[in-house]
């Protein structure tokens, strides 16, 4: 009986094992997955906290360059024929003097020179003079030939830079009657000293 009980354990110890052995077995395990290797990053650079400039809280400041005087560069101009002014002190100086040595008559100061150079400025060359005296005979060659030395002696003490003359190609002396003589009009020639009319000597 014992034996037959102990078969019977033995067979169903068999059973239980071929039972265990015929089960489904556990589902695979995944594979990792692969890993990359490393990269190394690099690392930026780091700015200081703060930097160190020089009076860093004071206002800005606004620098100028100073250059020296006489370096601006003017445009220069071409030559030109040009009339300049006569300073007012030697027009009245002239008025004057005509007075006192009692001629009467005007005298017109013209300046002649050239605008040009580096600034474009007038340059005089000469001064001219326009002489009309009026006289009671213009046929009278002693008393026009004196009246033209004193109108000449004023000129040429006038303190201008170009003394101006009447005997110039750029200037001219007239005589003229005073009113009612019916004297006509001439030019005073200083090479010949004589009064040039219209109609000749």
């Amino acid at each position: 009986m014992r034996l037959i009980h102990l078969l019977m354990l033995f067979i169903a110890t068999v059973t239980l094992a071929a039972c265990g052995s015929s089960a489904t077995p556990p589902p695979p395990t995944p594979a990792a997955s692969p890993t990359l290797p490393a990269t190394s990053t690099p690392t930026p650079a780091l700015l200081p906290a703060s930097i160190d400039t020089p009076n860093a809280g004071a206002s800005p400041t606004l620098e100028l360059t100073a250059y020296p005087s006489g370096t601006m560069t003017l445009t220069p101009c071409a030559w030109t024929w040009a009339y300049g002014v006569i300073p007012f002190e030697a027009t009245l100086a002239l008025e004057q003097a005509l007075a006192a040595a009692d001629i009467a008559g005007t005298v017109t100061l013209r300046s002649f020179g050239e605008n040009g150079g580096p600034d474009c400025s007038y340059h005089e060359m000469s001064v001219g003079a326009e002489a009309v005296i009026y006289v009671r005979d213009t046929a009278d060659l002693p008393a026009l030939a004196l009246v033209a030395t004193q109108t000449e002696d004023i000129l040429q003490g006038l303190a201008l830079d170009h003394q101006p003359s009447l005997a110039n190609g750029d200037s001219s002396l007239t005589f003229k009657g005073v009113t009612g003589s019916g004297q006509p009009p001439c030019r005073w020639d200083f090479a010949a000293q004589q009064c040039q009319s219209d109609n000749g000597p």
